[in-house]
C-alpha cells in the first residue's frame, strides 16, 4: 500500500505559456489546508472525473456534450526538469480516450502549472488521466479539502471513514457553439448593421 506524503505549504505558481482568456468551468485546485500526494513515481499518476459547468461561458449550457479546452491548471510536478507528463482526457468512463497530449515540464519540483493548449474539444462530463512517461518521475497532488462539485469522492487513504478528496486541476474553456437563439440574434444584429451602412 502506498503511503501519502502531506504537503502543507503553498505551492509555487508557474505558467508554461501565456494564459488564454477563457472561463474556468471546473476547478478542484483550491486547497485551504494544503495538498496530499503519493510518493513520486513513474507511470500512471492518477485518474479523476469532472463535470464542467458550461453555463459559466458565453452561449454555453449544460445540455452540450463538448466544449473547447483553452488551458488548464494542474497541481504536481517532476523530480527532474524536462520530465514528460502525458495528459489524456477521456469519456465519462475515465478510460476511452478523447484527446491526448504530452508536456515536458521545464522545472523540477511541484507547482500549480498553467498549461495552454491548442483548441482541443473535450467532453463536458469526462475524466483526466495523468501519466509520467519516458522514465519521468513525478506526482499529481490531491486537494486536501472536500470534493468539488462535479467529481466523485476519492478516498486516497484507503481507510473507511477517511475524508474524501479529489486530484487537483482546473479547466478553462469556451462553448463549442452558440445557442441557436443567441446565434440568430447575432445574425440579426449583423444584418441590421449592414442596412444602416447602406442607408448612409
Amino acid at each position: 500500500m502506498r503511503k501519502l506524503v502531506f504537503i502543507l505549504g503553498l505551492l509555487g505558481i508557474v505558467s508554461i505559456s501565456q494564459l488564454v482568456t477563457a472561463d474556468i468551468v471546473f476547478n478542484s485546485v483550491p486547497a485551504p489546508s494544503g495538498y496530499v500526494g503519493f510518493p513520486a513515481a513513474t507511470g500512471l499518476a492518477g485518474v479523476e472525473d469532472y463535470q464542467a459547468n458550461l453555463t459559466l461561458t458565453p452561449y454555453g449550457n449544460n445540455t452540450q456534450t463538448d466544449f473547447i479546452l483553452k488551458s488548464f491548471q494542474w497541481v504536481g510536478g517532476v523530480t527532474v526538469a524536462g520530465g514528460v507528463a502525458q495528459y489524456q482526457f477521456t469519456e465519462a468512463d475515465n478510460v476511452t480516450p478523447v484527446s491526448t497530449f504530452s508536456v515536458a515540464l521545464p522545472f523540477a519540483g511541484n507547482f500549480i502549472w498553467t498549461i495552454t493548449v491548442p483548441d482541443t474539444v473535450i467532453r463536458r462530463v469526462g475524466g483526466l488521466r495523468t501519466t509520467f512517461t519516458g522514465g519521468a518521475v513525478g506526482q499529481w497532488f490531491i486537494s486536501n479539502n472536500n470534493p468539488t462539485d462535479g467529481t466523485s469522492p476519492l478516498n486516497p487513504f484507503g481507510v473507511p471513514g477517511s475524508p474524501p478528496r479529489t486530484f487537483a486541476f482546473a479547466l478553462d474553456g469556451i462553448s463549442t457553439v452558440p445557442e441557436p437563439g443567441s446565434a440568430s440574434l447575432i445574425c440579426l444584429g449583423l444584418v441590421a448593421m449592414g442596412l444602416v451602412r447602406r442607408r448612409r
